[in-house]
């Protein structure tokens, strides 16, 4: 029920900030509590459709707090969350007439699934109260929440959604709610591991064409050997070239009424460069082979981590197609620039993998979390995934310790030249040959890897591996 007001009672403040995020991005108004004498302070001022309340308050303990809760808004529905589970404490919330019991830490995504049912205006069942009408919502003025499409209230929407309540990350997310309605291009910059491909979703699942049933297609121009690059986009007929035995349909056909997600643009050759400007323009094209014309609709969300104005100047990037895709620019930060947001993160990576292994009682120490806040990750909120990823399966903080406490990972930066030096002298010289051929040819891959005489994937390769970036610095 989207507005429904939910107060979230935990001593844990990255645990009250990480729920109340993920259930502001739902369209939930969210207050917090960090003790059972706060919650009942705001439950007699404020009404509420759901308490979510830990079972390990310190002073008036959780049952307590339900209680009395229940006493001053008995329609309200209840959610225990707690780390320390028991026989004792779930016999005691049943009886209380509590709607669900959550441990901890667990995956949002279930959370914001339970608080979504526990809102919904239902008939009051023996020992559980219902919650309440939506008119019966109060919800504070200039709180942020963020609609989701009508059609979708059935089910959660399973795209990764920003974590985050820093002011950039924020931004973000009022540029995709402004821009998703409508029927803009949309040009997404940013670093590698910033989420280029989560904005792309969101921006299609927040639209008119996901509400009538449009198909989100990606397209990984440099993932594609060139010579099929044309034929994966717009299709061909039966011999059109050697191997072509039978028509096939082209991505921008699949997304007809969609959104093609079209990442590293930059890397797409000049001359589909032009048969994607004719796409956008007139909203037709030819299959390889065909003579007749296809039309389409679609939507394109284009990303890149490539200058593409220097590429202008140089020609490599068409300004004409460049100007249809920024219709509606939209730059991502990288994760040192928003470094509040890293504990929120870790949170939700840690929770969300430790369900998954049945590692759910792994924690950050203090150590830990200060190493996590120093690090400059240049590889961003991917690079946070992996580490935190690793450090579940590992069941152990060595392993933290071992990448973020050596000194070439604290001083990682996006200067190429300020990159970590690898112990093995090799790697060196290998990672110095790599970075100088990549300025030579402006971060162009395909040239670079043509130069080394190694194929594209295995420079992609070299590239993670050393943890290469483009210096924006001197563009």
């Amino acid at each position: 029920m989207a507005g429904a007001r939910i107060l979230i009672i935990d001593d844990h403040e990255e645990t009250r900030e990480t729920a109340s995020q993920l259930l502001a991005l739902e369209g939930f108004a969210v207050d917090t509590a960090e003790s059972g004498e706060a919650a009942i302070q705001l439950a007699t001022r404020h009404e509420f459709q759901v308490f979510i309340v830990d079972l390990m308050l310190p002073g008036m303990s959780g049952l307590e707090t339900i209680q009395r809760l229940r006493e001053l808004q008995p329609e309200a529905r209840v959610i225990i969350l707690t780390g320390y589970p028991s026989l004792e404490s779930t016999i005691a919330g049943i009886r209380q007439g509590v709607f669900d019991y959550l441990r901890k830490p667990q995956e949002f995504d279930d959370l914001v699934e339970v608080v979504r049912r526990a809102s919904v205006k239902q008939k009051p069942s023996a020992g559980e109260a219902g919650g309440l009408p939506q008119s019966q919502a109060p919800v504070r003025p200039g709180r942020r929440t963020v609609s989701r499409p009508s059609n979708d209230d059935s089910k959660a929407l399973r795209v990764p959604a920003f974590v985050g309540r820093s002011r950039v990350i924020e931004e973000v997310r009022q540029a995709i709610a402004a821009v998703a309605p409508t029927d803009m291009n949309v040009l997404v910059r940013g670093e590698s591991g910033t989420g280029k491909d989560i904005v792309a979703r969101m921006i299609h699942e927040f639209s008119e064409r996901k509400k009538t049933s449009g198909e989100f297609v990606k397209i990984n121009c440099p993932a594609i050997p060139e010579a099929l690059l044309e034929s994966e986009m717009f299709g061909h007929e039966a011999g059109a070239f050697t191997g072509a035995l039978r028509e096939k349909p082209g991505r921008f056909e699949v997304a007809n009424g969609g959104t093609v997600f079209l990442d590293e643009i930059a890397e797409m050759p000049p001359g589909l460069q032009a048969k994607l400007l004719q796409v956008l323009e007139h909203k037709r094209f030819s299959r390889l082979g065909a003579r007749k014309t296809t039309y389409v609709d679609v939507r394109i969300v284009a990303a890149t981590n490539a200058p593409l104005e220097e590429m202008i100047k140089d020609g490599r990037f068409r300004m004409d197609l460049y100007y249809r895709l920024n219709e509606f620019p939209l730059v991502l930060p990288p994760l040192r620039d928003r470094s509040e947001d890293i504990p929120l993160l870790a949170h939700h990576f840690l929770s969300v993998y430790g369900k998954k292994t049945g590692q759910t009682d792994l924690s950050f120490s203090d150590s830990v979390m200060e190493l996590l806040r120093r690090h400059s990750w240049p590889g961003n909120v991917r690079e946070l995934e992996s580490l935190i990823r690793r450090f579940v399966l590992a069941g152990n903080e060595e392993v933290v310790f071992s990448v973020l406490s050596q000194p070439a990972a604290a001083d990682a930066s996006l200067n190429p030249s300020a990159q970590p030096v690898p112990v093995d002298p090799l790697d060196e010289k290998e990672a110095k040959l790599i970075v100088d051929t990549l300025n030579k040819v402006r971060w162009n891959r395909r040239k670079a890897a043509a130069l080394l005489g190694i194929s594209y994937s295995a420079l992609r390769y070299r590239i993670d591996k050393y943890g290469l970036q483009f210096d924006h610095s001197k563009e």
